[in-house]
Protein backbone atom coordinates (compact mmCIF):
# COMPACT_ATOMS: atom_id res chain seq x y z
CA UNK A 1 0.00 0.00 0.00
CA UNK A 2 1.65 3.25 -1.17
CA UNK A 3 0.70 5.79 1.46
CA UNK A 4 3.95 7.64 2.07
CA UNK A 5 4.74 9.18 -1.31
CA UNK A 6 4.25 12.91 -1.76
CA UNK A 7 5.92 15.48 -3.99
CA UNK A 8 7.23 18.17 -1.65
CA UNK A 9 8.32 20.36 -4.59
CA UNK A 10 4.76 21.39 -5.38
CA UNK A 11 3.34 21.86 -1.90
CA UNK A 12 3.97 25.61 -1.55
CA UNK A 13 4.76 28.52 -3.78
CA UNK A 14 7.93 30.47 -2.86
CA UNK A 15 5.72 33.36 -1.75
CA UNK A 16 3.71 31.08 0.54
CA UNK A 17 6.88 29.75 2.17
CA UNK A 18 8.15 33.28 2.64
CA UNK A 19 4.85 34.40 4.20
CA UNK A 20 4.74 31.32 6.44
CA UNK A 21 8.28 31.85 7.71
CA UNK A 22 7.63 35.53 8.30
CA UNK A 23 5.05 34.52 10.91
CA UNK A 24 6.81 31.31 11.97
CA UNK A 25 10.50 32.20 11.49
CA UNK A 26 11.75 29.04 13.16
CA UNK A 27 9.64 26.84 10.90
CA UNK A 28 6.55 24.73 11.51
CA UNK A 29 5.34 21.15 11.08
CA UNK A 30 1.96 19.93 9.87
CA UNK A 31 1.05 16.48 11.16
CA UNK A 32 -1.74 13.93 11.08
CA UNK A 33 -2.47 10.47 12.43
CA UNK A 34 -4.79 7.60 11.62
CA UNK A 35 -6.21 5.54 14.47
CA UNK A 36 -8.43 2.63 15.47
CA UNK A 37 -11.08 5.07 16.75
CA UNK A 38 -11.76 8.65 17.81
CA UNK A 39 -10.81 8.50 21.51
CA UNK A 40 -7.16 9.06 22.50
CA UNK A 41 -7.86 7.56 25.90
CA UNK A 42 -9.36 4.36 24.48
CA UNK A 43 -8.03 3.82 20.94
CA UNK A 44 -4.67 3.26 19.23
CA UNK A 45 -2.50 5.07 16.67
CA UNK A 46 -1.80 3.16 13.44
CA UNK A 47 -0.15 5.86 11.30
CA UNK A 48 1.79 9.09 11.90
CA UNK A 49 2.92 11.52 9.21
CA UNK A 50 4.30 15.04 9.15
CA UNK A 51 5.51 17.75 6.77
CA UNK A 52 8.19 20.14 8.04
CA UNK A 53 8.94 23.60 6.66
CA UNK A 54 12.30 24.59 8.18
CA UNK A 55 13.72 28.08 8.65
CA UNK A 56 16.07 27.57 5.67
CA UNK A 57 12.99 26.88 3.46
CA UNK A 58 13.75 23.18 3.08
CA UNK A 59 10.75 20.84 3.19
CA UNK A 60 10.97 17.33 4.62
CA UNK A 61 8.52 14.60 5.56
CA UNK A 62 8.03 11.92 8.20
CA UNK A 63 5.86 8.84 7.83
CA UNK A 64 5.38 5.52 9.57
CA UNK A 65 2.74 2.85 9.96
CA UNK A 66 2.31 1.39 13.45
CA UNK A 67 1.22 -2.02 14.66
CA UNK A 68 -1.43 -1.25 17.32
CA UNK A 69 -1.26 -4.82 18.67
CA UNK A 70 -5.04 -5.04 18.50
CA UNK A 71 -7.42 -5.78 15.66
CA UNK A 72 -8.43 -2.68 13.66
CA UNK A 73 -12.24 -2.22 13.75
CA UNK A 74 -14.00 -2.60 10.41
CA UNK A 75 -15.78 0.75 10.64
CA UNK A 76 -12.44 2.60 10.84
CA UNK A 77 -10.92 0.57 7.99
CA UNK A 78 -13.68 2.02 5.81
CA UNK A 79 -12.19 5.48 6.46
CA UNK A 80 -8.43 5.02 6.25
CA UNK A 81 -8.12 1.68 4.42
CA UNK A 82 -5.54 0.29 6.85
CA UNK A 83 -6.11 -3.37 7.68
CA UNK A 84 -4.48 -5.69 10.20
CA UNK A 85 -2.39 -7.14 7.35
CA UNK A 86 -1.18 -3.67 6.31
CA UNK A 87 0.30 -2.94 9.76
CA UNK A 88 1.30 -6.48 10.76
CA UNK A 89 5.02 -5.87 10.12
CA UNK A 90 5.02 -2.21 11.15
CA UNK A 91 6.94 -0.86 14.15
CA UNK A 92 5.39 -0.54 17.62
CA UNK A 93 4.18 2.74 19.09
CA UNK A 94 7.22 3.47 21.29
CA UNK A 95 9.67 3.29 18.40
CA UNK A 96 7.33 5.38 16.23
CA UNK A 97 7.02 8.10 18.87
CA UNK A 98 10.76 8.19 19.50
CA UNK A 99 11.36 8.77 15.78
CA UNK A 100 8.54 11.33 15.56
CA UNK A 101 9.89 13.25 18.56
CA UNK A 102 13.34 13.43 16.92
CA UNK A 103 11.72 14.75 13.74
CA UNK A 104 9.64 17.49 15.37
CA UNK A 105 12.42 18.73 17.71
CA UNK A 106 11.01 21.97 19.14
CA UNK A 107 9.06 23.01 16.03
CA UNK A 108 5.49 24.26 16.54
CA UNK A 109 2.85 21.87 15.21
CA UNK A 110 -0.37 22.33 13.25
CA UNK A 111 -3.09 19.76 12.60
CA UNK A 112 -6.74 19.82 11.57
CA UNK A 113 -8.93 19.31 14.67
CA UNK A 114 -5.67 19.27 16.57
CA UNK A 115 -7.03 18.38 20.00
CA UNK A 116 -7.79 14.88 18.69
CA UNK A 117 -4.42 14.23 17.03
CA UNK A 118 -2.40 15.87 19.80
CA UNK A 119 -4.40 13.99 22.43
CA UNK A 120 -3.33 10.67 20.93
CA UNK A 121 0.31 11.72 20.71
CA UNK A 122 0.52 13.16 24.23
CA UNK A 123 -1.36 10.28 25.84
CA UNK A 124 0.91 7.72 24.20
CA UNK A 125 4.08 9.64 25.07
CA UNK A 126 2.94 9.54 28.71
CA UNK A 127 2.05 5.88 28.47
CA UNK A 128 5.43 4.94 26.98
CA UNK A 129 7.38 7.01 29.52
CA UNK A 130 8.74 9.34 26.82
CA UNK A 131 9.43 13.06 27.18
CA UNK A 132 6.81 15.36 25.72
CA UNK A 133 8.40 18.00 23.47
CA UNK A 134 7.35 21.45 24.68
CA UNK A 135 5.81 22.98 21.57
CA UNK A 136 2.89 25.18 20.58
CA UNK A 137 -0.04 23.32 19.02
CA UNK A 138 -2.12 25.07 16.34
CA UNK A 139 -5.42 24.03 14.76
CA UNK A 140 -6.05 24.73 11.07
CA UNK A 141 -9.77 24.04 11.58
CA UNK A 142 -10.02 26.78 14.23
CA UNK A 143 -8.07 29.06 11.90
CA UNK A 144 -10.55 28.45 9.09
CA UNK A 145 -13.51 29.15 11.37
CA UNK A 146 -12.00 32.44 12.47
CA UNK A 147 -10.85 33.70 9.06
CA UNK A 148 -13.94 32.77 7.04
CA UNK A 149 -16.62 33.53 9.64
CA UNK A 150 -17.72 36.84 8.11
CA UNK A 151 -16.54 36.43 4.52
CA UNK A 152 -18.84 36.04 1.53
CA UNK A 153 -16.47 33.78 -0.39
CA UNK A 154 -15.64 30.84 1.81
CA UNK A 155 -15.46 27.03 1.84
CA UNK A 156 -18.61 24.96 2.17
CA UNK A 157 -17.58 24.14 5.74
CA UNK A 158 -14.40 23.85 7.78
CA UNK A 159 -13.69 20.18 7.07
CA UNK A 160 -10.27 19.38 5.67
CA UNK A 161 -11.75 18.00 2.45
CA UNK A 162 -13.83 21.16 1.90
CA UNK A 163 -10.82 23.41 2.50
CA UNK A 164 -8.79 21.32 0.05
CA UNK A 165 -11.47 21.93 -2.60
CA UNK A 166 -11.64 25.65 -1.76
CA UNK A 167 -7.87 26.08 -2.14
CA UNK A 168 -7.63 23.63 -5.10
CA UNK A 169 -5.37 21.26 -3.16
CA UNK A 170 -5.09 17.58 -4.14
CA UNK A 171 -6.06 15.32 -1.25
CA UNK A 172 -6.27 11.59 -0.64
CA UNK A 173 -8.29 12.08 2.53
CA UNK A 174 -7.58 9.88 5.57
CA UNK A 175 -4.07 9.15 4.37
CA UNK A 176 -1.96 10.73 7.06
CA UNK A 177 0.78 12.30 4.92
CA UNK A 178 -1.76 13.92 2.58
CA UNK A 179 -3.80 15.25 5.51
CA UNK A 180 -0.64 16.57 7.21
CA UNK A 181 0.39 18.35 4.03
CA UNK A 182 -3.03 19.94 3.50
CA UNK A 183 -3.16 21.14 7.14
CA UNK A 184 0.06 23.12 6.77
CA UNK A 185 -0.86 24.23 3.23
CA UNK A 186 -4.09 25.73 4.59
CA UNK A 187 -2.08 27.65 7.18
CA UNK A 188 0.36 28.89 4.53
CA UNK A 189 -2.37 29.95 2.10
CA UNK A 190 -4.40 31.78 4.74
CA UNK A 191 -1.32 33.62 6.01
CA UNK A 192 -0.28 34.55 2.46
CA UNK A 193 -3.61 35.15 0.68
CA UNK A 194 -5.42 36.89 3.54
CA UNK A 195 -2.40 38.66 5.07
CA UNK A 196 -3.21 36.88 8.31
CA UNK A 197 -0.77 37.47 11.15
CA UNK A 198 -2.54 36.62 14.40
CA UNK A 199 -1.83 32.88 14.52
CA UNK A 200 -2.59 32.90 18.25
CA UNK A 201 -6.22 32.68 17.14
CA UNK A 202 -5.59 29.06 16.23
CA UNK A 203 -3.27 28.21 19.14
CA UNK A 204 -4.95 25.60 21.32
CA UNK A 205 -2.21 24.99 23.92
CA UNK A 206 1.46 24.44 24.57
CA UNK A 207 2.21 20.79 25.26
CA UNK A 208 4.00 21.69 28.52
CA UNK A 209 0.54 22.36 29.97
CA UNK A 210 0.09 18.58 30.16
CA UNK A 211 1.69 17.80 33.52
CA UNK A 212 -0.01 14.41 33.56
CA UNK A 213 -2.64 12.27 31.88
CA UNK A 214 -5.24 10.94 34.30
CA UNK A 215 -6.30 7.33 33.91
CA UNK A 216 -9.96 6.66 33.20
CA UNK A 217 -11.66 5.17 36.27
CA UNK A 218 -13.31 1.78 35.79
CA UNK A 219 -16.71 3.28 36.70
CA UNK A 220 -16.67 4.87 33.23
CA UNK A 221 -16.01 1.59 31.38
CA UNK A 222 -19.56 1.34 30.07
CA UNK A 223 -19.49 4.99 29.04
CA UNK A 224 -16.32 4.28 27.02
CA UNK A 225 -18.24 1.57 25.15
CA UNK A 226 -21.03 4.05 24.38
CA UNK A 227 -18.40 6.45 23.05
CA UNK A 228 -16.98 3.80 20.73
CA UNK A 229 -20.40 3.26 19.16
CA UNK A 230 -21.51 6.89 19.60
CA UNK A 231 -24.72 5.64 21.21
CA UNK A 232 -26.94 8.31 22.81
CA UNK A 233 -26.58 8.47 26.60
CA UNK A 234 -27.88 10.66 29.37
CA UNK A 235 -25.39 12.17 31.79
CA UNK A 236 -25.97 13.89 35.13
CA UNK A 237 -23.42 16.68 35.03
CA UNK A 238 -22.25 18.71 38.01
CA UNK A 239 -22.02 22.04 36.12
CA UNK A 240 -23.75 24.21 33.54
CA UNK A 241 -27.36 25.13 32.87
CA UNK A 242 -28.70 21.65 33.61
CA UNK A 243 -26.59 20.98 36.69
CA UNK A 244 -27.80 17.92 38.56
CA UNK A 245 -30.23 16.92 35.81
CA UNK A 246 -29.85 14.18 33.24
CA UNK A 247 -29.12 15.61 29.82
CA UNK A 248 -28.98 13.63 26.56
CA UNK A 249 -25.76 13.63 24.58
CA UNK A 250 -24.19 11.73 21.71
CA UNK A 251 -20.61 11.05 22.89
CA UNK A 252 -17.99 11.40 20.16
CA UNK A 253 -14.62 10.96 21.85
CA UNK A 254 -12.77 10.68 25.13
CA UNK A 255 -10.01 13.29 25.11
CA UNK A 256 -7.14 14.32 27.38
CA UNK A 257 -6.89 18.11 27.77
CA UNK A 258 -4.55 20.14 30.00
CA UNK A 259 -7.47 20.72 32.40
CA UNK A 260 -8.27 16.99 32.61
CA UNK A 261 -10.04 14.25 30.68
CA UNK A 262 -13.24 15.20 28.83
CA UNK A 263 -16.04 13.59 26.89
CA UNK A 264 -16.42 15.48 23.62
CA UNK A 265 -20.08 15.16 22.68
CA UNK A 266 -23.06 16.68 20.94
CA UNK A 267 -25.46 17.99 23.56
CA UNK A 268 -28.97 17.17 22.32
CA UNK A 269 -30.53 19.95 24.40
CA UNK A 270 -28.42 22.77 22.96
CA UNK A 271 -27.57 21.08 19.62
CA UNK A 272 -23.94 22.11 20.19
CA UNK A 273 -20.72 20.10 20.47
CA UNK A 274 -19.22 20.50 23.93
CA UNK A 275 -16.53 19.19 26.24
CA UNK A 276 -17.81 17.58 29.43
CA UNK A 277 -15.20 17.04 32.14
CA UNK A 278 -15.16 13.38 33.03
CA UNK A 279 -14.75 14.11 36.75
CA UNK A 280 -17.99 16.14 36.71
CA UNK A 281 -20.12 13.38 35.20
CA UNK A 282 -21.85 12.20 38.36
CA UNK A 283 -23.72 9.35 36.68
CA UNK A 284 -24.83 8.19 33.25
CA UNK A 285 -27.34 5.87 31.66
CA UNK A 286 -28.22 4.68 28.18
CA UNK A 287 -30.67 7.04 26.53
CA UNK A 288 -33.84 5.54 25.12
CA UNK A 289 -35.74 8.74 24.38
CA UNK A 290 -33.87 11.99 23.84
CA UNK A 291 -36.50 14.26 22.30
Amino acid sequence: MLRSQINTDGLFSPDEVQSLLKIMPGGIIGFDIETTGLSPLADKIIEIAAVKVASDKTISTFHTLINPEISIPLHTIEYHGLTDDAVEDAIKIKEALESFSLFIEDFPLVAHNAQFDSGFIIKNLHEQGLKIPEVNMYDSCNLSRYVFKNRDKKPENNKLSSLAVFFSLPLRHHQALDDAAVSIQILAKIIHNYKFKNVKKCLIFNTREFSKIDKVHSKYDELVEYIKTQSPVEIKYDAGSYKGEFRPIVPIALLPLPSGNVVYAKCLKSDLNKNFKLEKIVSYRKSVNFD
